[in-house]
């Protein structure tokens, strides 16, 4: 083997360098799923924009989300569009009670406008008792109510607060003044004449150019002169419309002020008169200054309603003239509280949105949780890796060690290339690098084998390394390339964790490709060459056997098809309780208790108000081992998921139904403030911390010394402590608390530590996605088979196999998920699992696919001994690249099973299936159907295939008409498409059973019948 060797190690370790330090310099950032925190998406309302400024508003309302992030000093949270009507936005990090506050700060519409309430001093309509009155006229009218009359408008009262903090109910609406509304209504009415007035001329222009009009000169002058005068009558309204616009736009001038109006600088808060809370100051721009001192000098001693969001926040009396100055206050008689005034004030400052947002799905997880998906991660890496190392240094001992070398090579390349795409490593990443470290030795596994048929063939060392490569090269690249086009797949159609996914297999591929035909070749290669290296030897573990596939096809396709059958029923019986949320959409909640509960009581609690809600027990991060080990009796740990809670009142009410249910299990909140929610500036404020194990008061006094507030530790015992600190800005304090706690490894109780919800809509959209995903993989997977194999039936016989695989792996997800045996639902991760899964299977059936290409190169004729031959040569290499990637999957399974937040339980338990049934099917399935070549030996049967053909066709086009022809006509057009379907099935029914299947081909390829 001459080669450059210095230049290729040259190569080597400028990779290995520039990777390490790509991954020293950047990092890689962990996912929302690993550090805790919270993923939003909404979706715009875009009913009402044009279509061609939807984009512009889609980017536009990113813009003031933004803003109003960079005013909270937010630096952290990630905003991204995703066209064509929606946003995503990441709280990394944050605990539930800060997501809450920010959400309902991005979310508001922040429009802001000033009126004045239906109630002065004027001797008009707008007298003291004009409000009275048109509130005593809607009482009686009820539903026949008309409304206001033109110029004023009821608007609600947003609830507000006593003085104690507590809420209290809105009282009732005020009738505000809307002076342009009358010229709104003008307008209105004439725009409504100038329709008429349309209308008129096209029934005149279409009198002239019906046929049956008397067309005499004086009846087409008299149409012509009613023409002319509708158009005069139009030209008149549209003047007088201009002339009411430019009245309205005078009117807005001097009686309307809204949010942008005010100046953002000079926004701020400050304590309101007597101690009621706090009130929001403001200065409008100097544009509008003197604008804002007329308009409150001409209405003083009346009431100026401050409307935000089209809630009536208060009504002060203007008691003299303003000039450009003021303040808003709000809150009933306790004012804003601190957080509401700043929340407003950042929301102003932003500018205002210009349509309704629309949760579409949230996914929310605690830190502790995240914690135990790294710790779970890392041990199924480290046991996934340790078991890959044995097998292969035990089966190939010292190229089994330089393969091991290559896959640490191989990690480090992943790792350096999420730094580089500054991509997170989420769960399902995690899942892909333990995946990966299972299928990289493949390559190797595939050269390896080959070299020791070689060798066994009696070429030297410096050969055998040579023709393993090269004989290997095609089929490596074949395998990978399958795997690729699913990735590929996966990244394009499906976004956030999945993608993260779909990201780490690609590099994962693409790493082991260049350690396995690069890095490891370049290593034999040179020790070869330096006299170091005599001799590969490998342990013998297994003979080239020596199985006659084709004759055991029966019962091995009738095992299938029983397998797939029972598949089917286990699937379709199971109904919409297989899929996940994020199929059905709905919300999912973690609940932790504080001792084990029977999980029978917690779903007998549970279906009493949520009848078809979901209860599966799981550990949590505090779990105990006996626990852990009888998850089905009972745990301190429970996922519920329920279909439906659209609306985020109906999500808040399952969290209060959840806690008043199990008021005396769940677990407390960590840091519950205790005492009034708000205290005057210099108050000691007290909160109770709630800890997941006892703490001592040394090490919590030790974390508390590190809070810049200097809180003072009342008591402590056991897992509870009391506190009390004096701080004007208790949110700061918070997060500095949080953050010494973190350091100090004090790890405080979350009775929700993962919450989720997906919108119906959106759900939806994942199922389209998905089925789109598989559909698209499968055609990729025929196109490429059909080019490299040069005919239809390599690709007949893989698709075949790899629907075998799926159908089964659908039936077990069905029946373990349903019965609870197993954490696992049908949702994307799942879906990213079943892709992977068609990859794979596929990289298994092309390894024999390829040695059977190369033997009937050969110049064997007959096709059942290739076939059996093949089969045996690749059975090595199929029984250990399946063994060393069941390794990592089965250890990915067990590590998280019953583990919260983690979707590698269900992952590993599809791939383990995977990894079984494509195995099988590459060996048993795909194979034996080679020789069937179903176009070929069915166009053979002459007039019966071509019959069957026709018949489907005619029974495919009758059922595009069949709409409205009755039951009947639909029976008839699908028992006709199913004639081909069953025609195949009986002919393959019958190949099956063919004692020499080889000779029925060639007659039929002869052109004669197989039966004669």
């Amino acid at each position: 083997m001459k080669l450059n060797y210095p230049l290729r190690f040259l190569v080597i370790v400028a990779v290995i360098l520039g990777s390490a330090l790509l991954w020293a310099k950047y990092g890689v950032d962990r996912g929302l799923d690993l550090r805790g925190g919270a993923s939003l998406i909404y979706r715009l309302d875009l009913e009402s924009i044009p279509p061609e400024a939807r984009s512009d508003t889609l980017l536009s309302t990113v813009q003031v989300i933004e803003e109003r992030i960079n005013n909270l000093g937010l630096k952290d949270l990630k905003v991204d569009a995703l066209p064509p009507d929606q946003f995503e936005v990441q709280f990394p990090g944050k605990e539930s009670s800060d997501i809450d506050r920010i959400k309902g700060i991005l979310t508001r519409l922040g429009k802001l406008e000033f009126r004045i309430v239906a109630m002065g001093a004027e001797a008009d309509e707008g007298a003291p008792g004009f409000e009275t009155d048109e509130r005593k006229r809607k009482e009686e009218m009820g539903a026949a109510y008309p409304g206001p009359p033109p110029g004023y408008q009821w608007v609600p009262r947003r609830p507000s607060r006593d003085a104690a903090g507590a809420d209290r109910a809105a009282g009732p609406p005020r009738l505000v003044e809307i002076p342009e509304g009358r010229i709104d209504a003008d307008i209105a009415e004439r725009l409504g004449r100038r329709k008429e007035f349309e209308g008129e001329i096209a029934r005149l222009e279409t009198q002239k150019s019906d046929p049956g009009t008397v067309a005499t000169p004086e009846r087409m002058a008299e149409i012509d002169r009613q023409i002319g005068t509708a158009t005069a009558k139009i030209a008149e309204i549209d003047r007088q419309v201009a002339a009411l616009e430019e009245q309205k736009a005078d009117i807005l001038k001097k009686n309307y002020f809204t949010g942008n109006d005010l100046d953002p600088g000079d926004l701020g808060i400050r304590p309101g008169e007597f101690g009621a809370g706090y009130v929001v100051a403001f200065a409008t721009r100097a544009r509008r200054e003197a604008d804002f001192g007329n308009f409150t000098e001409r209405n003083v001693k009346r009431q100026m309603a401050i409307i935000i969001d089209g809630a009536l926040e208060s009504a002060p009396v203007i008691q003299e003239k303003l000039p450009g100055r003021g303040q808003i206050s709000g809150g009933g008689m306790g004012g804003f509280s601190r957080d509401q005034a700043q929340d407003l004030v950042t929301v102003l400052r932003s500018g205002s949105l210009a349509v309704k947002l629309e949760l579409q799905s949230e996914y929310a997880v605690g830190p502790s949780l995240g914690e135990a998906a790294i710790r779970n991660g890392l041990i199924a890496s480290a046991i996934g890796m340790g078991l890959v190392v044995i097998f292969m240094v035990g089966s190939y001992l010292f190229a089994g060690g330089v393969a091991v070398l290559a896959l640490l090579v191989n990690v480090l390349l992943i790792m350096a290339s999420l730094a580089f795409f500054r991509a997170e490593l989420s769960m399902p990443g995690i899942a892909g690098i333990i995946l990966t470290v299972g299928m990289s030795v493949d390559a190797n596994i595939l050269v390896f084998e080959r070299i020791r048929e070689e060798r066994a063939a009696g070429k030297s060392i410096a050969q055998a390394v040579k023709a393993g490569y090269s004989r290997a090269f095609i089929t490596i690249v074949d395998a990978n390339v399958t795997t690729l086009l699913t990735a590929f797949v996966l990244y394009s159609i499906t976004s956030g964790q999945v993608r993260g996914f779909a990201i780490t297999l690609i590099c994962g591929i693409l790493a082991s490709m260049f350690t396995a035909l690069y890095v490891t070749k370049t290593v034999f290669g040179a020790l070869i060459d330096r006299g170091w290296l005599k001799d590969l030897r490998m342990t013998r573990i297994f003979f080239v056997p020596k199985v006659s596939y084709m004759k055991v096809r029966l019962p091995a396709i009738g095992i299938s098809l029983l397998l797939i059958v029972l598949g089917v029923v286990l699937f379709s019986g199971s109904g919409p309780k297989k899929y996940d949320i994020e199929f059905l959409g709905g919300q999912r909640v973690v609940v932790q208790f504080r001792e084990p509960v029977s999980i029978t009581t917690v779903k007998d609690r549970v279906s009493a108000t949520y009848a078809d809600a979901s209860v599966v027990s799981i550990k949590s991060t505090a779990s105990s081992a006996q626990s852990a080990l009888n998850l089905q009796i009972a745990s301190d740990s429970f996922q519920i998921t329920i279909a439906g809670a659209d609306t985020e009142q109906e999500r808040t009410e399952v969290l209060a139904f959840l806690e008043r249910t199990f008021a005396e299990n769940i677990l407390p909140h960590g840091l519950t403030p205790l005492g009034p929610a708000e205290v005057p500036s210099g108050t000691p404020r007290e909160y109770r911390i709630s800890f997941e194990q006892a703490v001592s008061g040394e090490a919590l006094g030790t974390a508390l010394a590190a809070v810049g507030e200097k809180p003072e530790l009342i008591e402590a015992s056991g897992s509870t402590a009391r506190i009390r600190v004096v701080t004007s800005e208790p949110e700061v304090f918070l997060e500095n608390l949080d953050r010494a706690l973190s350091s100090a490894d004090l790890t405080t109780t979350e009775p929700f530590p993962m919450k989720s919800f997906v919108d119906p809509q959106t759900a939806q959209g994942h199922r389209d996605s998905a089925i789109k995903a598989v559909v698209i993989s499968l055609i990729l997977q025929i196109i490429y088979i059909y080019f490299r194999f040069h005919g239809a039936s390599f690709g007949f016989a893989a698709v075949l196999a790899l629907v075998h695989d799926t159908l089964i792996t659908l039936g077990a997800i069905a029946f373990f998920g349903t019965t609870g045996l197993v954490n696992v639902k049908i949702n994307l991760p799942i879906i990213a699992a079943i892709l992977t899964l068609i990859g794979y299977s596929m990289n298994d059936t092309i390894v024999v696919f390829d040695r059977i290409r190369e033997n009937l190169a050969k110049g064997r004729r007959n096709l059942s001994e290739v076939i059996d031959l093949s089969v045996n040569q690749t059975l090595a290499r199929s029984v250990r690249t399946a063994v060393t990637t069941f390794f990592v999957v089965f250890v990915m399974f067990v590590v998280n099973y019953g583990a919260a937040a983690s979707v590698l339980e269900g992952f590993g338990f599809t791939l383990m299936f995977g990894v079984i049934t494509g195995t099988y099917s590459s060996v048993f399935i795909a194979a034996p159907l080679l020789l069937f070549l179903p176009w070929h030996y069915l166009r053979g049967r002459g007039l019966k295939f071509w019959g069957a053909v026709t018949l489907t066709i005619i029974g495919g086009i009758m059922l595009l008409f069949a709409e409205g022809q009755g039951a009947a006509f639909t029976g008839i057009s699908l028992a006709l498409l199913a004639v081909y379907p069953v025609y195949f099935l009986a002919e393959f029914v019958y190949w099956l059973f063919l004692p020499d299947p080889d000779r029925s081909l060639n007659l039929v390829l002869r052109g004669q019948t197989p039966r004669a």
